[in-house]
């Protein structure tokens, strides 16, 4: 009789006595049954195993392991543990079918696919439960995953457009915010990635063509998009993945040599998709790929001093600005001056997708490197306050022509004349009170909307704010690129000195004189509708453009037709040179066979002569009772006759 591994302690013991505990019990049906695929490696699968046991108590779950004829311990130790549903294959049939058949016997509402090489850090499965539950538009979500020294292995994956992957963030720090915020994503790594269970049936399960292993969780999550629903990473999830330890590292010799294998499988099935929602690598398109999955809306970048606390209503005003922006389905990204990062409402808003930037230790990056690395991403920007303003505007003037929004102080909280210019040097403003907009329309100073503060626990109507942005944005409403105010600060930007402390050129105070406001608000009008003018023309520029490059697509698929048809003439004239040869070579083989056949012919019809010369001869012998021996002798003469015919 075997004992109890609860009486040999260690691993095996906390192992055994929690599955007893956990699943020992039938109490209905899981809400997540988790998939193990396991080859060998026992003492790695036992703390993976581990692992679950302890996580998230309240989700009820199931345990299934498949083993996939592992030669070690493993059978034996499985076999051991209270209520695992242990699925155990007669051969090895490789990663992509032992998962299939795992889930082929799984009752959850979700499946959870965990590689056994990873150990899940607290509570990892409800974070991605909690995200799929509160959103039915999500089909897939995968986890934060990280090396055993605490390095980032992957916050997402990218899929670029010729099939190659990339994990995100790879052996960077952990702690930098562009990897801490949830997002729609490419794909999410197989690794620990949880999916709906009819959703997964729809699909089909993994794709064996990808069999024994390797894309097959990006063609489960491209199968997903295809089918309108999201794939997001979740990264409050985090799992530690030892990678390698049952695959490899190397890709050119066993199971990891099929990622080389399987890529061209992959491109062929999703070619369209590739070809017509994703970019080619390059460094710079490395955080625009990171984000822009699922985007349908303009990205919009808000620009405050500090993060929003609760405490004031200029602090709840603001955030509401961002949250609203987020909930309207807009990709939001917020970058507070002083680079704080303010709890909760940090991680409140990365959890709704809101990327917020912050310092962390070692990160040696201010807001100008952030900045430039957001600019690139971002559709639109709202910059709160006059300061601000004049600090972000000739950055963001230099580098790019998005449109920009002045969230503006209220009347006396700031110096009025770098009020004034910041209202010029803007696209469109957004105030707290319908008397600051009625000044800026008498004064015909660009669109306006209003947004008044927050008081008590009213939240301020953003409905306003949305509709200004989203005129900007629309086609039909010219930006402007530059002011005069803003073109003088763009100068001084690029020229690498410092922006004045006034908006009219001098060291000291800011206050613009009358005549010299006056002369920018008419220097303004020129130039908006200088910028009309402009917006016109690039209209018909990007018209011409378009004709262009259809009738360029139009050229290169005549050509790819041409090109196809020359290459199938020429493959038919090599088939049919090919069979003239081979007729040739047979029609030559024949002549040889006939002439040897003529040959033999002759030789018989000489020997057939003899024969009847000597029959001939025997019979006149009989008949005249010669017996000359020379009567029965062919004369040569009639001899060589015979021959030459």
């Amino acid at each position: 009789m075997s004992t109890s591994p609860s009486s040999s302690g260690g691993a095996a013991a906390v192992l055994h006595d929690g599955c007893a505990a956990r699943f020992g019990r039938s109490s209905g049906d899981p809400l997540v049954s988790v998939i193990v695929p396991v080859y060998g490696n026992w003492d790695i699968t036992e703390q993976c195993l581990i692992s679950v046991v302890r996580c998230d108590p309240e989700i009820a779950l199931e345990l299934i392991v498949v083993d996939d004829c592992s030669s070690d311990r493993t059978p034996e130790a499985l076999a051991r543990l209270p209520g695992v549903n242990v699925v155990r294959n007669a051969r090895n049939i490789g990663f992509v079918h032992g998962c299939n058949r795992g889930a082929s016997m799984a009752r959850g509402k979700y499946l959870f696919f965990l590689n056994n090489d990873t150990l899940l850090r607290g509570d990892s499965i409800a974070p991605l439960v909690r995200r799929m539950e509160h959103d039915e538009t999500i089909g897939i979500a995968g986890s934060k995953l990280l090396y055993p020294d605490g390095t980032l292995q992957e916050a997402g994956g990218i899929v670029w457009a010729d099939g190659f992957v990339w994990n995100y963030g790879r052996l960077d720090d952990v702690d930098r915010p562009e990897y801490n915020f949830a997002r729609d994503v490419d794909y999410v790594s197989g690794a620990a990635l949880l999916v709906r269970a009819d959703l997964f049936r729809e699909l089909g399960s993994f794709d064996v063509r990808y069999a024994p292993a390797y894309y097959e969780d990006a063609d489960l999550c491209f199968a997903a998009r295809a089918r309108g629903m999201r794939v997001v990473y979740e990264p409050a999830s985090v799992v530690t993945h030892y990678e390698g330890y049952t695959a490899g590292r190397d890709v050119n010799t066993g199971i990891k040599r099929f990622y080389e294998i399987n890529r061209p499988k992959f491109e062929s099935k999703w070619y369209a998709m590739l070809r017509g929602e994703h970019v080619h690598y390059s460094d710079s398109n490395v955080r625009r790929a990171a984000r822009g999955r699922g985007q349908t809306k303009p990205a919009v970048l808000v620009i405050a001093p500090s993060s929003p606390r609760n405490s004031t209503p200029r602090g709840r005003r603001l955030r509401s600005l961002v949250s609203g922006f987020a909930e309207a389905g807009h990709r939001v990204v917020f970058l507070p001056h002083d680079l704080a990062e303010a709890q909760p409402w940090t991680g409140e808003m990365q959890h709704a997708g809101v990327e917020v930037l912050y310092d962390i230790p070692g990160d040696a990056r201010g807001w100008s490197e952030h900045l430039a690395d957001v600019l690139p991403t971002v559709d639109a920007v709202v910059i709160r306050g006059a300061e601000l303003v004049r600090r972000y505007l000739p950055a963001i003037r230099a580098r790019c022509g998005v449109p920009i929004v002045y969230d503006a102080e209220r009347l006396g909280e700031s110096d009025d004349g770098a009020r004034a210019a910041s209202v010029a040097a803007a696209d469109g403003t957004l105030v707290e009170t319908e008397r600051e907009a009625e000044l800026i329309r008498a004064e015909r100073l660009g669109p306006v909307a209003v947004m008044a503060a927050a008081h008590d626990s009213e939240p301020p109507s953003f409905t306003d704010a949305h509709a200004l942005l989203a005129g900007l944005l629309s086609p039909t409403v010219p930006v402007v690129p530059e002011t005069r105010v803003a073109a003088a600060l763009v100068q001084e930007y690029q020229s690498g000195e410092q922006p004045p402390n006034a908006y009219d050129g001098t060291a000291a105070g800011n206050d613009l004189e009358p005549a010299r406001t006056a002369a920018l608000f008419a220097r303004f009008f020129e130039e908006r509708a200088r910028a009309d003018q402009i917006a016109r023309e690039r209209d018909r520029f990007s018209e011409t453009l378009t004709a262009t490059s259809g009738e360029l697509d139009q050229e290169r698929a005549a050509h790819r037709k041409t090109f196809r048809r020359e290459a199938e003439a020429r493959l038919a004239r090599q088939h049919a040179d090919g069979l003239i040869q081979q007729q040739a070579a047979e029609l030559e083989r024949l002549v040889r066979c006939r002439e040897a056949d003529d040959e033999e012919r002759k030789l018989l019809l000489l020997q057939l002569a003899r024969a009847q010369s000597l029959a001939a001869a025997r019979t006149a012998e009989a008949r005249d009772g010669s017996s000359e021996a020379g009567a029965l002798i062919v004369p040569p003469e009639q001899d060589a006759a015979l021959a030459a015919s």
